[in-house]
């Protein structure tokens, strides 16, 4: 076992890698983590929010997540067209490689913010004629060749 010399104030060689050895352990056992956090917020709130087809709550809510890329969304309300998109949500800085292996050892919230609005829905009433001919037309496109 290699001996620990304190010697004028300083720490010798064998004792200055059990010191740097057990600093490294304490970082990794009291450091944190990064909270990913995704805030989504509706005009009007209240509306039903689905992830990659995956309900996930009503507006507003907070919710954590773990990947980082492209999201589709799609948002619902009574009385409001259905908005359906694609939402991306980027790393910071300080998470791409190999800056992520220091940043991860320090407990910090990553918190993204989306927002989505929707168009009230027509209240104009549609024409018989014009259902009934969309109607057909989905019909075909549905009939197999």
């Amino acid at each position: 076992m290699p001996r620990c010399d304190f010697i004028g104030g300083f720490y010798t060689l064998g004792n200055l890698k059990s010191v740097l050895v057990s600093s490294i352990l304490l970082l990794t056992l009291c450091g944190g983590c990064v909270r990913r956090q995704i805030a989504v917020t509706s005009n009007p709130s209240g509306a039903l929010v689905y992830m990659n087809d995956q309900e996930v709550g009503r507006t507003p809510f907070v919710r954590d997540f773990t990947w980082y890329g492209r999201y589709e969304v799609a948002v619902r309300a009574d009385g409001y067209e259905p908005l359906k998109t694609h939402t991306s949500v980027y790393a910071p800085w300080w998470q791409w490689v190999p800056l992520d292996a220091v940043t991860d050892l320090f407990p910090v919230t990553d918190r993204h913010e989306l927002n989505y609005s929707l168009k009230p829905a027509s209240t104009q009433p549609t024409e018989a004629t014009t259902v009934l001919a969309r109607a057909a037309g989905l019909q075909k496109k549905l009939e197999s060749p």
